[in-house]
């Protein structure tokens, strides 16, 4: 397999770095990511497919492409459920500039069935509303496999919740189900504390530091990519689903903004999901070995595959961004713990 590189590199504010990756030769770099590409993975890269990669250790930031992508580092890419990032602090903002409690229920602001009454702002955040991972009954409007959320606007949520809530059972709230609805409520209740659109907000919070995020149907231009088949694509829409699929942004700006949650804090509990895995919302955490907490996110649409993972404690991170629905496995992991254990050999 045949790689190419193109690398752009970020100085930030120091001029002599000794401990992180801006003091290895340029070549090391290289060759330690096409090692990992060759020996621990086997990705073939369609014409015209690849990889766009932002890589931090410390005060350091690098940009690079792997594959045989055309498009500059300026291109944006559908950053499927990684959105629910950013919907998760618009929504935080909300609530406290209107004096709102996560602990508030959402039927105060939205016309919800009774069964629903109990759901809270935090039990969406966190995904322990018991609500469906789509809308009930989802499939029925979809009219093209290819783009599944095109036909489901915002208008449609409430009402077809309220047409099947005989089919919710509020018993089990407080249970972690993972979903795309909890969010999309979420947008909705931004719009309506806020009395703004969804997107004008996220343009409004964020495009002065991370100038390229918007909604994708915004978007000045979108990566083209490839289907799990090969085959060429395009991207989805989201009318109703954009607070928990549907931004977009380059490579460059969501690894500006990983880095910016080196220092945050969650406002939110953890959460276990399994015996390593845990979720704190917005984020998810993996526990490894020796106490090593690796924070992580990922999204993929049909021709779309976006992972983060980063260790705060290392302020250390690894941002991709492939143009193909077939995913990315764990490769930012692996180059992430090859950071990790580089900086920790050059102490």
């Amino acid at each position: 397999m045949r790689i190419h590189f193109v690398l752009i590199i970020f100085f930030c504010s120091t001029l002599f770095i000794s401990h992180d990756l801006m003091a290895q030769d340029l070549a090391n770099l290289k060759n330690e990511v096409e090692k990992i590409l060759e020996f621990d993975y086997s990705l073939h890269f369609e014409e015209g497919e690849g990889l766009w990669l932002g890589v931090i250790d410390g005060d350091s930031t690098f940009i690079f492409k792997v594959g045989n992508m055309i498009h500059d580092s300026l291109i944006n890419f559908q950053v499927g459920s990684v959105s629910k990032i950013f919907t998760a602090e618009l929504i935080n903002a909300a609530l406290a500039k209107k004096n709102l409690s996560t602990s508030d229920k959402i039927s105060n602001h939205l016309e919800l069935h009774k069964e629903y009454g109990e759901i809270t702002f935090d039990q969406l955040i966190t995904h322990r509303s018991n609500l469906p991972k789509d809308p009930y009954f989802f499939g029925r409007h979809n009219k093209n496999p290819d783009n599944p959320y095109e036909s489901y606007p915002d208008s449609l949520i409430v009402p077809e919740l309220n047409r099947y809530s005989e089919l919710y059972q509020p018993e089990n709230l407080n249970e972690f189900n993972y979903g795309n609805l909890n969010y999309a409520l979420l947008g909705l209740l931004t719009e309506r504390i806020e009395e703004k659109d969804y997107c004008e907000l996220i343009k409004e919070k964020y495009q002065a530091q991370f100038p390229s995020i918007r909604c994708s149907d915004r978007a000045d231009s979108l990566s083209f990519g490839f289907d799990k088949a090969g085959q060429l694509g395009y991207p989805w829409d989201f009318p109703g689903f954009a607070p928990s699929e549907g931004l977009s942004m380059n490579v460059i700006d969501l690894t500006n903004y990983v880095r910016s949650e080196f220092e945050k804090q969650s406002e939110f509990e953890s959460i276990k999901i399994s015996k390593n895995l845990y979720h704190e919302a917005p984020w998810y955490i993996i526990k490894q070995k020796r106490n090593r907490e690796i924070y992580s996110f990922s999204g993929t649409t049909s021709i779309h595959s976006v992972f983060v993972c980063m260790n705060k404690e290392n302020k250390t991170a690894v941002v991709m961004m492939r143009n193909s629905g077939k995913g990315i496995l764990h490769l930012p992991l692996t180059i992430l713990s090859m950071v990790d254990d580089t900086k920790k050999k050059n102490k």
